[in-house]
C-alpha cells in the first residue's frame, strides 16, 4: 500500500499506476534543470517530468527524504555533476535544489555516510 510506482506515461511497459501524469508545473520544473529541454523528444520530457515527481513528490510538496544513486563520478550536488554523471544528473540537480541529502554510491564513503544518516550500525 505504501509503494508508489512513478511512470513517465500511462501504461508504460504495460504497468499500471496512478502516478503517471505530468502537469504543466511538473514540466516547467523539469525544463529548469535540463538546458536542452526544448530540443528533446516528448518521451524524454516525460521521463524528466517523472524525475520531478520522484524527487518533489507527486503533489510537488512532499520531497523525498534522501536520494541514493550511482554515477561513475560520484556526484552528490549540482556543482559536482559532469558528463560522467549521465542520466542521474537531472535527479541530482533536482534533489540538490531542494536540499535533499544525496548519497552517490560512486563515492567510496557513500555507504558509510548513508548508514550514519540512517543511524544504522554495520559494515
Amino acid at each position: 500500500k505504501l509503494k508508489e510506482v512513478h511512470l513517465p506515461w500511462r501504461n508504460f511497459n504495460d504497468k499500471d499506476s496512478k502516478f503517471y501524469f505530468n502537469s504543466q508545473q511538473v514540466n516547467h520544473i523539469a525544463k529548469q534543470f535540463f538546458p536542452a529541454y526544448d530540443r528533446i523528444p516528448d518521451s524524454v520530457k516525460a521521463f524528466l517530468g517523472r524525475n520531478v515527481r520522484l524527487v518533489a513528490g507527486n503533489n510537488l510538496k512532499s520531497p523525498i527524504l534522501f536520494l541514493i544513486t550511482w554515477s561513475p563520478d560520484g556526484a552528490e550536488s549540482a556543482t559536482e555533476t559532469s558528463m560522467k554523471t549521465g542520466n542521474v544528473g537531472h535527479l541530482i540537480n533536482l534533489a540538490s535544489a531542494l536540499r535533499v541529502p544525496i548519497f552517490n554510491l560512486g563515492k567510496p564513503d557513500a555507504r558509510q555516510r548513508l548508514q550514519k544518516y540512517l543511524k544504522i550500525e554495520g559494515n
